[in-house]
């Protein structure tokens, strides 16, 4: 690990909302001198990217024209295999075949088997004696085609009926001109893969020619993955560009210059997340948006000398944000505190010196700061003992004595922790000092225990009975009040404090369960899928336990544990329901829950939204309706009686039971736990629903 660099950036408004930047000290992937590669030539050459086999096996991708993958149980496990390339380019001489020197830059998959790819794919004239410049870059040609793999990713090959060049994407509508005198042209570089309403999204750059006025990103997007013709360019109101022998219309180059590097949509912020280089030589850049097809102006979220600096000797490049616990299989949602991947190049060193490295980045909003996730276990690694933590801190967890990852049975994601009975099975995560608490705190878990404890059973403790800084637990079948959630911790003088609460959860389903210790106000609040179980007066702080133990996940539950979070604060009531309403849920509340692009999907209309329309039995008058507070459209009013004067009813928080800032008020969100219980049928009790595939990220917690 390199030494330590902490940066803190506040972007300026209007650009991106006052979003602050935090970095973590650089860590090694892959060392090109250390004997981690697999030839000479072997370096990240391209945004590192990752998906999941239909086995659980990570597949981390960055690499060169002979592309050499890593691969693992999590991002964190990578090595390098050197048995043979994912894909090797075949240097065809025929630039119209497409089949040159080809970069896969981007990978997706839907089940795990057949993985989907977009290639760089680069002419090189001058390798061909089909060059007629001594600027070898103005015989550089370049397009972007399609590749597949049927074997899990192992190895990406081009069969029929994709065989080049029936596997064009995008290319330039010129021919290859040896004696062109412009520079490189054509498209360059695309994105990671990002679906989204139904479609799959990405960016790519291209450089101007002729009709192609000018540079920048081309945004495209495609209903069918394995049908290369069956993409198109955004024109700037609809996708219709044919993008083979086409010209796309670049996107915003004043916003985003050329960044293509890293498209996700981040949870946390609830917007699509761009990071890049822009073009100039200032680092690397992001910007967040609700809309793809519209950007706030970049900001920089690392400085940094890039390959085109003046003068750089120890340059960047290529970044890419990959998120641990992202539930995806292409890790294409990212969360409050995601990796920053790049190449780091020591010129000195030589050509290809270059080694993958990466950086915590952690994103805080207004009044976030100082609100931060200690420990954040997402559990969606689908293979092997250890499960990464997404928080900032980096605290990964490792599974012991017979706790195993499990796909059959989760919570949240595709995966949980099952925990046998008679074997001792726990999660453990090593000491670190940012798991020791002081002051307030809260925790939380998805939990389903199935038999009650012989003994008080763990959910989470950091410390035992003699020092312990905190724990919550479920109460033996021989406590006064069995099967209960239990919080403690060790008071000032010695002496454990505790509050017990009153509703069982050993039946054997789901609950989500939380603990918050609010030191302003010396309480312990429990709570039960949302709902507050109890709430204890303390009267002493947290902090005398504070020690250096490991902290222990589920040892003496049998059942399955899931989401286990620790906060270095008191979340709110509002904060712990939206927690166990979890992923992948949408509600009547404005926003997109389930983050698939779109509000309120699944009900009439978007919460306090406004249509008018104009009135046929009344020329000139129009009518006006607004979305109720359940998302039930009403019948439009008569002409003669508008409901209300214009733009009136369209006030953000007009009828949806909003607080201060337009924010749904706790009463509002209790309805619409009622709403969403009522739909499900039954009182509510454990009425969580199995989610699979959840596409918000977890770890993307305020």
């Amino acid at each position: 690990m390199r030494a330590a660099l902490f940066f803190v950036l506040l972007a300026p408004l209007p650009a991106i909302a006052q979003v602050t930047v935090e970095l973590g000290p650089e860590e090694i992937v892959m060392a090109w001198n250390d004997g981690q590669r697999c030839g000479m030539e072997d370096i990240p050459d391209h945004p590192a990217r990752a998906f999941v086999d239909a086995s659980g096996r990570v597949h981390l991708m960055a690499g060169h024209f002979e592309l050499f993958q890593s691969t693992g149980d999590n991002l964190k496990e990578v090595i390098r295999d050197c048995s043979a390339p994912a894909l090797s380019s075949h240097h065809d001489p025929d630039p119209r075949r497409y089949d040159d020197a080809e970069w896969l830059f981007s990978t997706y998959t839907l089940d795990g088997n057949t993985v989907y790819g977009l290639v760089h794919d680069e002419y090189h004239g001058w390798e061909h004696a089909n060059c007629n410049s001594s600027d070898l870059f103005n015989c550089w040609w370049n397009a972007v085609t399609l590749i597949v793999s049927r074997d899990g990713g192992t190895t990406f090959r081009h069969v029929d009926p994709l065989l080049p060049p029936a596997n064009v994407i995008a290319s330039s509508p010129y021919d290859y001109d040896p004696g062109n005198t412009t520079g490189p042209f054509g498209f360059f570089e695309p994105s990671n893969i990002l679906s989204s309403d139904g479609y799959y999204y990405a960016l790519m750059h291209v450089e101007a020619k002729k009709a192609q006025t000018d540079w920048g990103v081309c945004l495209m997007r495609t209903g069918d993955l394995a049908d290369p013709a069956s993409w198109r360019g955004w024109n700037g109101s609809e996708f219709s560009i044919v993008l083979d022998r086409g010209i796309c219309p670049v996107l915003q180059q004043g916003q985003i210059g050329k960044m293509s590097s890293s498209l996700s949509y981040n949870g946390y912020l609830r917007k699509y997340l761009l990071v890049g280089t822009d073009g100039g030589p200032t680092g690397f850049h992001f910007t967040a948006s609700e809309s793809l097809t519209s950007w706030p102006r970049r900001e920089v979220i690392m400085p940094t000398d890039l390959w085109w600096t003046p003068g750089a000797i120890v340059m960047r490049g290529y970044p890419s944000l990959l998120q641990p616990g992202d539930p995806s299989r292409s890790f294409e949602r990212t969360g409050r505190s995601p990796y920053l991947y790049y190449t780091h190049w020591d010129s000195a060193a030589g050509t290809f010196a270059r080694d993958l490295v990466r950086r915590r980045v952690r994103f805080s909003l207004p009044g976030d700061e100082g609100r931060y996730q200690v420990l954040d276990l997402p559990m969606n690694e689908r293979r092997g003992t250890v499960t990464l933590d997404a928080s900032f801190y980096g605290n990964d967890a490792i599974l012991e004595n017979g706790a195993a990852l499990t796909v059959e049975d989760a919570a949240t994601g595709p995966a949980a922790v099952r925990l046998p009975a008679g074997t001792g099975a726990q999660v453990r995560v090593p000491h670190a000092a940012t798991l020791d608490r002081a002051g307030s705190l809260t925790i939380e878990a998805f939990v389903r225990v199935e038999v009650t404890p012989a003994a008080d059973a763990t959910i989470v403790e950091k410390g035992a009975s003699t020092l312990r800084n905190y724990g919550l637990y479920v109460t033996s079948r021989t406590a006064p009040n069995p099967g209960v959630l239990a919080y403690s911790f060790t008071k000032p003088g010695g002496g454990l404090a505790e509050s017990v609460g009153t509703r069982r959860i050993d039946d054997g389903r789901w609950h989500h369960v939380a603990a918050v210790h609010d030191a302003m106000v010396m309480t312990a609040r429990l709570y039960i899928d949302g709902a507050l179980d109890v709430a204890r007066p303390l009267g002493v702080p947290l902090g005398a336990g504070v020690n250096d133990s490991d902290l222990v996940i589920g040892a003496g539950m049998v059942g399955a544990i899931d989401a286990v979070v620790v906060h270095d604060h008191a979340r709110t009531a509002q904060e712990i329901l939206e927690a166990a309403l979890g992923a992948g849920v949408e509600l009547c509340n404005g926003r997109d829950d389930d983050a698939d692009g779109i509000s309120d999907d699944g009900f009439a209309c978007v919460q306090a939204t406004t249509e008018s329309r104009a009135c046929a039995s009344a020329p000139g008058g129009t009518q006006t309706r607004s979305c109720a507070a359940d998302c039930s459209l009403p019948e439009w009013p008569a002409c003669a009686d508008v409901s209300s004067p214009a733009g009136e009813a369209s006030h953000p928080s007009e009828g949806c039971g909003c607080g201060m800032g337009g924010e749904p008020s706790l009463a509002w969100i209790l309805l619409a736990v009622l709403e969403l219980r009522r739909r499900r049928g039954g009182d509510g009790r454990g009425y969580r629903m199995k989610v699979r595939d959840v596409t918000v990220a977890r770890g993307v917690r305020a």
